[in-house]
C-alpha cells in the first residue's frame, strides 16, 4: 500500500510496533504521530490478542481534521460507535471499510452514515483464488461420489 500511495506523489508514513525500520517500505512513526498528521489512514494489521479496538475513542480524538480511514484489515480495529462521533463531529472526512464481524453486516447508523462507503470484504476474491476454489469443490464432490457405502 506504501508504494501504491507513493507512486501516486503522497508522503507516505507508516505504524508498526514489530517492523524493522530499517527494511520498511515507509518512515515508521508513533501511531498517534501518524493520525496527527496524515489525511488519509489505511489499517493494516490483525485484531489485538486482549480484543480492544486499536482505534478507540482516545485516539480517534487525536486524528487530523477531516482525515479519511480506510479499514480492510478487521472490523475488530475499530470501535465502531467512535469512529461515527469522529464522522458527525468532523474529526473525520469519511470513513471506507469493507470489513465486518458477520456478512452482510447490518445496516448501523454508522454503515447509514452519509460520509461512509462500505464493500463486501472481497480482498481474496481473485481469480485464482476462485478457480482453486472451483478446483477444491470439484474434488470434494467426485470424492463424496466414489465413496463406497460401509
Amino acid at each position: 500500500m506504501a508504494r501504491l500511495f507513493r507512486d501516486l506523489g503522497a508522503d507516505v508514513v507508516g505504524a508498526d510496533p514489530v517492523v524493522d525500520p530499517a527494511t520498511a517500505p515507509a518512515p515508521v512513526v508513533a501511531l498517534d504521530a501518524l493520525l496527527a498528521t496524515c489525511d488519509v489512514v489505511t489499517l493494516h494489521a490483525p485484531p489485538a490478542a486482549d480484543g480492544r479496538p486499536l482505534l478507540d475513542a482516545d485516539r480517534l480524538a487525536g486524528v487530523r481534521s477531516g482525515a479519511v480511514l480506510v479499514n480492510t484489515a478487521r472490523a475488530a480495529l475499530v470501535d465502531d460507535a467512535a469512529v461515527l462521533a469522529a464522522l458527525d463531529d468532523g474529526r473525520l472526512g469519511a470513513y471506507a471499510v469493507d470489513a465486518f464481524d458477520t456478512e452482510p453486516p447490518e445496516l448501523t447508523p454508522l454503515l447509514r452514515h452519509e460520509r461512509v462507503v462500505a464493500t463486501p470484504h472481497i480482498g481474496g476474491f481473485t481469480g485464482a483464488s476462485v478457480r482453486r476454489a472451483t478446483a477444491q469443490a470439484v474434488e470434494n464432490l467426485l470424492a463424496a461420489l466414489t465413496e463406497v457405502p460401509a
